[in-house]
This record gives C-alpha cells, sequence and structure tokens, in this order.
C-alpha cells in the first residue's frame, strides 16, 4: 500500500489520521472489490470443474480456494485496523492512529532498522549462543 508520502508531510498534524483513515478506507474497499471478483472467479471454477493442464489435471478450486481465503482474511484485517483506527480518531487519540496505520517518517524508518539490528546482534552473540 503506497501513499504519496511527499505530500502527506504537508497537511497539518490535525488532518493526518483523516488522511491515513481514508487510505486505509479505500485499500479496504479495493481489497473488498478484489476478494469478491476472486470468489466469482472460484465459484465459476467449482461450477464447471476446471482443472490444470498438466499431467495431475488438478482441480483449479483448490489453490483458488486459498487465494480468496488470503484475501478474504486481509479485508477483515483492513476493517478491524479500520474500526479501531477510526474508534481511537473520535476518542481524540491522533497519535495511537498514527502508530497504528500512519506512515514511518524516515527517522522512523532508520530507528525501525536500528532496533532490529541490535536484536539481531544480541541474538547473534557469544553470550546468547551458549
Amino acid at each position: 500500500h503506497v501513499r504519496v508520502d511527499s505530500l502527506y508531510s504537508y497537511f497539518p498534524a490535525r488532518i493526518r489520521p483523516l488522511v491515513d483513515i481514508v487510505a486505509i478506507a479505500a485499500l479496504t474497499v479495493v481489497m473488498a472489490v478484489v476478494t469478491f471478483h476472486g470468489f466469482q472467479t472460484l465459484q465459476d471454477s467449482i461450477r464447471s470443474g476446471t482443472r490444470t493442464i498438466s499431467a495431475m489435471s488438478f482441480p483449479l478450486a483448490v489453490p483458488q480456494a486459498a487465494w480468496v481465503f488470503g484475501l478474504a482474511f486481509f479485508v477483515i484485517c483492513l476493517l478491524q485496523t479500520l474500526l479501531i483506527s477510526i474508534h481511537r480518531l473520535f476518542q481524540g487519540d491522533a497519535d495511537a492512529v498514527n502508530a497504528l496505520i500512519g506512515p514511518l517518517t524516515g527517522a522512523g524508518e532508520v530507528a525501525q532498522e536500528q532496533e532490529m539490528l541490535r536484536r539481531d546482534a544480541e541474538r547473534n552473540s557469544p553470550e546468547a549462543q551458549s
């Protein structure tokens, strides 16, 4: 999910949580449409008994069902994130909205990378391996 971070930084701090919520809502709608069409494709494959053209002649509905399940799970996770974000915004907790769905700043990405490197160093230290 890509946002135009260069424009995002120009929005006032009070507006940014709304922009984040609109972005997650848009992603949720797009993914719900993709999931809907994926489900229709799965139904068509089941109805017609479509199989792969390989020597195994495997039913296409099996991998398509896994695909649709993954898409549906993603939409559910997006809906949960969206609802939590809206709830936190109505509570007046813009920082929580930013932490949940806001983009990382350049400094935030550097800090996250440094933390990952620190954890890797601790895990690979001689003390941790004994």
